[in-house]
């Protein structure tokens, strides 16, 4: 995945680990209902937090086209 993140965005930021991680990689659609190479698209995720990103799998708030 680093080198399609470097592909795409150039010099990407990584994430370090840490003890206690405040962001998780979440996936913008379910990865079970993509092909693989659909499911492994860097297009197919973002940062959040782990409790926006519960929120965001059980539907309570969405993202727009424009973000």
């Amino acid at each position: 995945m680093q080198e399609e993140c470097e592909e795409l965005y150039g010099n990407p930021m990584y994430f370090k680990k840490t003890s206690y991680p405040v962001l998780i990689a979440s996936h913008t659609q379910p990865f079970i209902e993509y092909d693989e190479n659909e499911a492994y698209d860097p297009n197919n995720g973002l940062p959040l937090s782990r409790t926006i990103d519960s929120l965001f799998n059980l539907k309570y708030i969405s993202f727009s086209d424009q973000g």
